[in-house]
């Protein structure tokens, strides 16, 4: 798998106001389709967690594949950076 576009997380207003700082770490499934579904944060930052799994839900990647086939990846670790 390789990031064709990687989205940055909009900067909520809450963030922006309380100077946050910190790395998002995320859980998700990329499918051989070219989606990326079943995101789940694992480890937060105050008022950026869905501004992050909103992010990655934009990013587009190309699928990992097995012989030149698409295949699907299950719970792959993400981390997004957050500064405001």
């Amino acid at each position: 798998m390789s990031w064709i576009k990687r989205q940055s997380p909009v900067i909520t207003p809450e963030a922006s106001q309380n100077k946050v700082n910190g790395t998002v770490f995320l859980r998700a499934t990329f499918n051989a389709d070219g989606t990326i579904t079943d995101i789940e944060v694992r480890m937060g930052v105050d008022f950026m967690n869905e501004s992050a799994v909103e992010s990655l839900r934009r990013s587009k990647f190309y699928p990992a594949t097995i012989d030149g086939k698409p295949i699907t990846l299950r719970g792959v670790p993400v981390k997004i950076d957050v500064h405001y």
